[in-house]
């Protein structure tokens, strides 16, 4: 029986091809340099996810607490290049791109509720569970592509960071 199971779990599910953002060429360099800085934690953990074949290795590619971690490194990384040299003017940067990516940080926040509902982690597609953490995943997906321009905006408005 576990052996037909291990058989049965379908590859792990595409999660961007719905987004908006994720690959569209830019013609500002400064505004590709965020695109790639801003979806770069999303694209890891889904390239480490189709390189597994286990079901559990897979959803702890996404674990919540990982991409929460990236996002918030991602956004301190953006406000260091903005204003390498101006600390105050660094931590005004991060605190507004925080506060514009907020949805990603609810989103994360309930993929970390999905994620205890799951323990101990699933071997299959077909736990009961299963769906409940998908499409908290799939929220995730969604609030990263849908505060994209608003990261842009930010990191980018010269009037609100002189």
């Amino acid at each position: 029986m576990r052996r037909v199971l291990r058989m049965s779990i379908p590859d792990f599910p595409e999660l961007l091809r719905t987004t908006h953002h994720l690959g569209t060429p830019l013609p500002d360099p400064r505004h590709q340099a965020i695109h790639d800085a801003w979806f770069g934690p999303l694209l890891k953990a889904r390239a480490a996810a189709h390189r597994e074949r286990d079901t559990a290795r897979q959803i702890a590619c996404f674990a919540a607490s990982r991409l929460m971690a990236a996002y918030l490194e991602v956004i301190a990384d953006l406000a260091r290049k903005a204003h390498p040299a101006e600390g105050a003017a660094m931590r005004a940067l991060e605190a507004r791109i925080e506060e514009a990516t907020e949805p990603v940080f609810t989103a994360l926040r309930r993929l970390t509720q999905e994620e205890r509902e799951m323990m101990p982690m699933p071997t299959s597609t077909a736990s009961a569970t299963w769906p409940a953490w998908l499409a908290s995943l799939r929220a995730v997906v969604a609030a990263v592509d849908e505060t994209f321009t608003d990261v842009v905006r930010t990191v980018t408005d010269k009037a609100r960071h002189d």
